[in-house]
């Protein structure tokens, strides 16, 4: 097993100012099989602040399990199972219910429906239309925070 780290940085034309994302992988042997590259950590820096990524669980499901009945029932909120999912909840990163039932949740208890963490926080995803224009895919957008009361 031997570390990796690929480190890509941008200067914004005119600013002076650089951004920067640093990804720690290492390689991993397994038999006859190619080596591969297993992603550990990743950093960005904006402004000379770091920031480290992580995942977020729930967000990304669509491309590893194919556009078959069960990956779409699988982009479905647990609580309704009927609107896509749009809100993670904090500090687990479950990715697992709309909008609509998050703020009902909010009401009445401070659980996780995943893992039944007391949740902090509520972030809604709001993801941007695929370049075709073509369905809601595409890469998340923004995040807005919603604090417990």
């Amino acid at each position: 097993m031997w570390p990796v780290v690929a480190s890509l940085s941008y200067e914004v034309p005119g600013t002076g100012r650089t951004q920067s994302q640093h990804t720690f992988m290492e390689v991993v042997l397994s038999g006859a099989a190619a080596p591969a590259l297993r992603i550990l950590k990743q950093k960005l820096e904006i402004q000379g602040q770091v920031f480290e990524l992580e995942e977020i669980y729930g967000l990304g499901h669509e491309e590893r399990a194919g556009a078959d009945a069960e990956s779409v029932e699988g982009d479905l909120c647990v609580v309704c199972i009927t609107n896509p999912r749009d809100t993670m909840a904090m500090p687990c990163r479950h990715m697992c219910l709309c909008s609509e039932c998050a703020e009902e949740l909010r009401m009445q208890t401070t659980k996780c429906p995943i893992c039944r963490t007391r949740i902090e926080r509520l972030v809604t995803i709001h993801r941007r239309a695929s370049p075709t224009g073509e369905g809601e895919g595409g890469e998340p957008a923004a995040a807005e925070a919603a604090p417990r009361e």
